[in-house]
């Protein structure tokens, strides 16, 4: 029996807390996550950090390189595909019709030219914003809208690549 006078604390009914199906936690990024993948190979989120990684540091001393105007250390960054490339006459020709402002008239006869009037003038104190996978061994650098380079590692070295 209850004593008169005394009641018994009721504890208000606690509110029903969603299934964990319901409304699961946000996914945050992991450095595991696949970002691209091409024929079978995958590109992580860490993959992607580590090539811009050192791709910012192939940019940083291109920077020093045309600064300096340093065409010799510039061939180092070349991939030879970037080599015979730019050294076609029909290339040279298109590119030196193309040439704006004071290189306007000048006519292209080789990859120094190439260097001199065309990379030199164009990449003056680059930026990695970010990079876009082309293929597991070739990206796309780009700053702000603007695709600066096109590199690819070749044995182990990110080159210049046409």
């Amino acid at each position: 029996m209850k004593k008169a006078g005394t009641e018994e604390a009721v504890k208000p009914a606690e509110p029903a807390q969603p299934a964990a199906s319901e409304n699961p936690a946000p996914k945050s990024p992991s450095d595991e996550d696949v970002i691209a993948e091409f024929n079978g190979v995958a590109i992580t989120r860490k993959d992607k950090k580590l090539a811009k990684s050192e791709i910012e540091e192939v940019v940083k001393k291109l920077n020093t390189v045309t600064s300096q105007k340093d065409y010799s250390r510039w061939l180092l960054y070349l991939s030879s595909a970037y080599k015979t490339e730019y050294s076609r006459a029909d290339v040279l020709k298109r590119t030196s019709e193309s040439l704006p402002g004071i290189a306007k008239g000048i006519v292209l006869k080789d990859l120094s030219d190439y260097f001199s009037y065309v990379f030199v003038p164009s990449r003056q104190q680059m930026r990695v914003d970010d990079i876009k996978y082309l293929s597991p061994s070739k990206v796309q650098v780009i700053q702000g809208k603007l695709i600066l380079y096109n590199l690819g590692k070749i044995n182990g070295k990110w080159l210049l690549v046409p």
